[in-house]
């Protein structure tokens, strides 16, 4: 051979060829004798062999194998998965290793694992350590872990909070109850999904302010009125009435003005599983006496006190002296248009509305003779032409010797109606004062009575206008229409009473 490497088609050359074969070898004759030729070298067999471990863990750094060859130093390859790149990420390799030297023949197969590794702690970061019902802008976010995995979010069996899986931008749902936020980093090519310890967020209620506008201030007499106010929680807003206030609330949230003075109206929204009781807002407004006008007017030679216009506070009393000048008497004395005689005192009862009292005066006379009488001032509380013995009635006193003429207004002090020795029988009872809540009145008895007896009032008939009373009345009132529903027994009520 010229050459001692091995491979196909080597040059041989043949030197000393002859024909032998003894006593036949002589009949033949080497035509051509050969002097080259060609022939194939094959490699000797080798041995190489794979160094390094077969199982290890990722750690970022190259797990390249080396390989021992028999005969020692022969060059070689190795190829992962069919590729001569050395093996870093997770994941099993086969392995092919052969020996390069072409005079020896060698080769041997594996299989290499990278084996994929636990992640660092994963913590979930961003969260505050309280929060309140409805609060925004928290958001969950995490440190730790390693790799490309994806995170996630979830709230477990938390009962006050949700989270968006993907964002971490955390709700909260409740009140009360309890929030923790859980991630998970999802495993990759070198590392194993990782979840981390749970963080709780404490939950509380949170907080509501009511809105409740001024009141403006009302006059006794006004109509019952409603009030509204609401909180921004959206829960329903209740009232109540302050003490020592002059005034009620009824079904629907309706006030209602009992007397002048102050009414305070308290709102209040006492909370829920998620908000807490919101701080009460009071309103105050005065209630100002209800006022009448009396107008007074007279002529000369006379006057009636008080004088000008008069103002009265509703439902009071108000009594006027008329008193004529030295040597005249009063001629005639008329309230609101109507005469009520000669008098030199007038009382308007229980004032719902505003009145006028006039007076005119006439020079006295000097008295006559021969018969004819007495001409002059007519005695205080006598009728012209009626005798002082038997008296006269008094139109709107009906049987009755006290109080006032509900027509009239005079006192029936002076009320004769029947003669000596009439048999009376039983007079329906007149009433004649004006009452209202809480108003003491010697007629609230006879009230209640009547009240009682037509199926309205089931309370005591202790003669108080307390609650009972008022609803009664009203009750009546409903009954009755047109009567005004205001628990009020005015001039109207008692017209209707009087029938």
């Amino acid at each position: 051979f010229d050459t001692a490497d091995s491979g196909a088609d080597k040059v041989v050359t043949v030197d000393g060829i002859a024909i032998s074969g003894g006593a036949d070898a002589g009949n033949y004759n080497l035509v051509t004798p050969p002097t080259s030729t060609t022939a194939n070298i094959s490699p000797e067999a080798a041995i190489i062999s794979l160094n390094g471990s077969l199982n290890v863990d990722y750690d970022g750094a190259s797990h390249a194998l080396t390989a021992s060859t028999n005969p020692e130093g022969k060059s070689y390859v190795i190829l992962y998965n069919g590729s001569t790149n050395d093996p870093v990420n997770a994941g099993s390799y086969s392995v092919f290793a052969q020996i390069t030297d072409p005079n020896y023949a060698g080769q041997t197969t594996a299989t290499l694992v990278i084996n994929k590794i636990n992640q660092s702690t994963l913590t979930v970061t961003g969260l505050p350590e309280g929060a309140t019902y409805g609060q925004s802008g928290i958001t969950a976010s995490t440190a730790g872990g390693n790799g490309e995995g994806a995170v996630t979010f979830s709230t477990g069996e938390s009962s006050a909070c949700s989270v968006d899986s993907v964002t971490g931008v955390v709700t909260i749902t409740s009140g009360t109850g309890t929030c923790a936020i859980t991630a998970t980093k999802a495993g990759d090519v070198n590392y194993n999904e990782t979840t981390s310890e749970p963080v709780s967020v404490t939950i509380s209620k949170a907080t509501q302010t009511i809105t409740f506008a001024e009141l403006g201030d009302k006059t006794m007499g006004d109509p019952d009125f409603g009030v509204t106010a609401t909180s921004d929680s959206d829960l329903p807003v209740t009232f109540t009435i302050g003490e020592g206030s002059t005034c009620s609330i009824l079904e629907g949230n309706m006030i209602h003005l009992i007397s002048f003075g102050t009414c305070t109206v308290i709102a209040h929204q006492g909370g829920n599983d998620n908000y807490n009781g919101a701080e009460d807002v009071s309103r105050s407004f005065t209630i100002a006496e209800l006022t009448h006008t009396i107008t007074v007017t007279f002529g000369s030679n006379g006057t009636i006190s008080p004088s000008g216009s008069v103002t009265v506070a509703d439902g009071s009393d108000k009594t006027f002296t008329i008193t004529p000048a030295n040597g005249y008497h009063v001629l005639g004395v008329e309230a609101d248009g109507s005469s009520v005689g000669a008098v030199t005192t007038y009382t308007f009862t229980e004032v719902t509305s505003d009145h006028s009292i006039e007076a005119s005066f006439a020079a006295d006379q000097s008295q006559g003779g021969g018969g004819g009488g007495a001409h002059g001032v007519l005695p205080v509380g006598e009728v012209l032409g009626a005798s002082t013995s038997v008296g006269t009635e008094i139109a709107g006193c009906g049987m009755r010797t006290t109080g006032y003429s509900t027509i009239s207004g005079v006192s029936c002090e002076k009320n004769k109606p029947h003669a000596e020795g009439e048999v009376l029988g039983v007079e329906k009872f007149i009433f004649t004062q004006w009452m209202r809540l809480w108003l003491p009145r010697s007629e609230v008895p006879e009230l209640q009575k009547r009240l009682t007896s037509e199926g309205f009032y089931a309370g005591p008939i202790d003669g108080k206008f307390g609650i009972l009373t008022d609803q009664a009345v009203r009750a009546y009132q409903k009954a009755n229409p047109p009567l005004r529903i205001d628990g009020i027994v005015g001039p109207k009520t008692r017209a209707v009473l009087n029938k």
